[in-house]
């Protein structure tokens, strides 16, 4: 059936008031020619209206028509463009009702930033994070690993089932207590540690002629990944939050968790007991500024001076 045919088509169990009408002229304006017929109606009647209330508007005292000619063109042709927009179609609702979602999302998201939520992870009902062990507003505590799998397109497939085999092994042995909640997120690459390595390795006071000349690559190749890599590229990072009840569930969970990451279920585990590290890892699932990592990350500092 072409194009030309399937225009007329519509829903029989659509009610009347959402059924559709194709507008060809629409076509430049808006990829969506489907209006339906609640909007057309309700529109072309408030253009009547406005038009009708325009123009009594002008005639009604004629002194004055050259003071109110102007605004009152004014205010009709945005009123119009309104309700255009009302009427246009945008994902089978109004034009309007969608730039107005918009505004009202942006507006959301930028008091949300703003706020203190910004700067801990209580979006997650998360109470608070004490020596890497992340305490929930239920009473369940929980842990966070830094996980990386063995499993692709390219793997063998003896480790294909020997990672299935542990898996198999873990979830029979684990506590009914504990959940597990795996997040896959991108992130921009954080080349500290190397970038610290390297510098300390340039600064150091070389003699020899081979001292020099590893003295000024580690330099050219500080500089090349300060410029080109750190907080530029990204990658695929995995987190893996084990949770449990009591303190006491957590810790057996742990061994029974990190003995299986032994045996194949992960390639590595790494347990992340850093407040700022975990502030950071969450920080894609809790939608967390980057001022809002940073502020953890002083607020974690201070306490350490405290105490």
């Amino acid at each position: 059936m072409d194009d030309k045919h399937s225009k007329f088509m519509t829903n029989i169990f659509t009610e009347a008031k959402h059924r559709t009408k194709y507008i060809k002229a629409l076509e430049k304006i808006t990829l969506d020619g489907q209006i339906s017929y609640q909007r057309l109606i309700i529109s072309l009647g408030l253009a009547v209206a406005l038009v009708i209330i325009y123009i009594a508007v002008l005639i009604g005292d004629g002194q004055r028509i050259k003071y109110i000619f102007i605004p009152a063109t004014l205010m009709l042709i945005a009123l119009m463009i309104l309700l255009a927009n009302y009427m246009i179609s945008s994902r089978n609702k109004s034009m309007l009702e969608s730039t107005f979602t918009l505004i009202t999302h942006k507006l959301a998201e930028k008091l949300r930033r703003k706020t203190k939520r910004s700067g801990d992870t209580g979006s997650l009902g998360i109470r608070d994070v004490r020596s890497g062990v992340l305490f929930f507003d239920n009473g369940d505590t929980g842990l966070v690993y830094q996980i990386e799998g063995h499993l692709s397109l390219s793997v063998l497939p003896a480790v294909a089932k020997a990672a299935a085999d542990a898996k198999s092994r873990y979830l029979v042995s684990r506590y009914e207590t504990v959940n597990e909640l795996l997040v896959t997120s991108i992130k921009e690459v954080s080349a500290k540690s190397q970038l610290a390595n390297l510098r300390q390795y340039a600064l150091r006071d070389h003699q020899t002629p081979e001292g020099l000349w590893s003295q000024y690559m580690a330099t050219m190749i500080y500089q090349y990944v300060d410029q080109n890599i750190a907080n530029k590229e990204y990658t695929i990072s995995q987190i893996l939050i084990l949770r449990d009840e009591n303190i006491d569930s957590l810790k057996k969970s742990k061994q029974i968790f990190e003995s299986a990451v032994a045996n194949g279920l992960y390639a590595s585990a790494t347990l992340v007991v850093n407040k700022s590290e975990i502030t950071e890892l969450l920080a894609p699932l809790a939608l967390l500024s980057k001022r809002g990592v940073q502020i953890h990350g002083k607020e974690e500092t201070k306490e350490l001076k405290r105490k």
